[in-house]
């Protein structure tokens, strides 16, 4: 899957509809709260991801990532990111988007 597509998926403000649905859809099904209220782009999404998984107990986090599926070895490099968290919210957006792009073209 091309990454760049996906993205630009992302622009589209049904498409950014039905990703949000997604991710409060896995978040709340782990009993995480999330706020996406005033997400209207990528950026927007990436932020509120990262707020809400910053703060969250180790357990959580895992239960967050085993639920929206994030390959092991994808998490395992992520894990050796300095920007760990900051990473971690991209690659659960780009999941959850894959998720929606997947589901609307296949």
């Amino acid at each position: 899957m091309d990454e760049l597509v996906l993205f630009q998926s992302l622009t589209n403000s049904d498409f950014v509809l039905e990703t949000i649905k997604q991710i409060e859809k896995d978040f709340m099904r782990c009993d995480v709260s999330i706020n996406l209220n005033e997400c209207k782009n990528r950026d927007d999404l990436e932020q509120c991801i990262f707020n809400s998984i910053n703060e969250l107990p180790a357990i959580k986090l895992q239960q967050l990532i085993y639920l929206i599926d994030i390959p092991e070895n994808e998490f395992l490099k992520i894990m050796s990111n300095p920007f760990y968290f900051r990473s971690l919210s991209e690659s659960i957006l780009r999941r959850e988007a894959l998720k929606i792009y997947i589901r609307k073209n296949y």
